[in-house]
């Protein structure tokens, strides 16, 4: 019994019912919390004759939560044409992880990573909106992809349909009023079996550079110069104190929604 163990937030009781689902209110669920729930089905006489295994679900950003992190990109204009990278060291405390949970959005697209590790296994995420209406966001579990000590976070930012800068298409997105430079924010969550919690936000602490992906176009791909690398970039001991801050820019829209895509069709 979930009740034995766990507090009940909510309940639908018995319901009788053809359907195959049960809607639910979830208003009394708050941001950034974990939550399990449990099925049970009844036959005609009210005799339980089978329930679920206990499932979990995480909240991100309910009720128009607001960010803590800040949008932010390079200090180049939107026709600089290589790629802005950005990266953030930390540290995580010697203690155990209960849950690393990653919120980050872009307008264009990220290529995320943690100690030189993918972020997720989709691609061209976040999903094209109209930039300057709504912008999309993602959560990605990362709790075991840190580790006691220093780590890093990097992201490097591709220009999609937010910065189309060759005029290739019949719907002008080079003249987009919503065009410009990438931008991208994130909030690293990280909750520790002692009840502490530590985040990570995007802001001008960040550095930033540009490497080998010198070109990018929605609708011709990449150009990638091998010999323009920053070696050990994704490197949690990687020396950045050379380089330049990030700049922290204005949000591309008042409107941040999780992304609700099939990132798989």
């Amino acid at each position: 019994e979930l009740k034995s163990v766990y507090t009940c937030l909510a309940t639908s009781g018995r319901v009788n019912t053809s359907r195959s689902r049960i809607d639910m209110l979830t208003v009394s669920l708050e941001p950034h919390q974990r939550y399990c729930w449990q099925v049970k089905i009844f036959n005609g006489m009210g005799i339980e004759i089978m329930h679920s295994d206990v499932a979990w679900f995480s909240t991100a950003k309910l009720h128009s939560v607001p960010w803590d992190a800040k949008w932010i990109t390079d200090s180049h204009d939107k026709n600089h044409r290589p790629a802005p990278m950005l990266r953030k060291s930390f540290d995580i405390r010697s203690e155990e992880i209960v849950r690393a949970s990653l919120y980050i959005s872009a307008a264009g697209y990220y290529d995320a990573k943690i100690n030189g590790a993918k972020v997720g296994d989709d691609w061209l995420s976040p999903g094209f909106t109209q930039y300057d209406k709504r912008n999309l966001y993602m959560t990605y579990d990362v709790t075991e992809m840190l580790h006691a000590g220093r780590n890093v976070i990097s992201a490097t930012l591709g220009n999609g349909f937010y910065n189309e800068y060759t005029g290739m298409t019949v719907w002008q997105y080079e003249s987009a009023p919503w065009r410009n430079r990438p931008r991208m924010i994130c909030e690293l969550h990280v909750e520790y079996a002692s009840g502490e919690k530590d985040v990570i936000l995007s802001d001008k602490s960040w550095k930033t550079t540009t490497g080998a992906t010198i070109g990018n176009v929605i609708y011709a791909g990449d150009v990638y110069d091998a010999r323009l690398e920053v070696e050990r970039w994704d490197d949690a001991s990687f020396d950045d104190s050379g380089y330049a801050a990030a700049v922290e820019v204005d949000a591309p829209s008042g409107v941040i929604r999780f992304e609700i895509l099939d990132v798989n069709c």
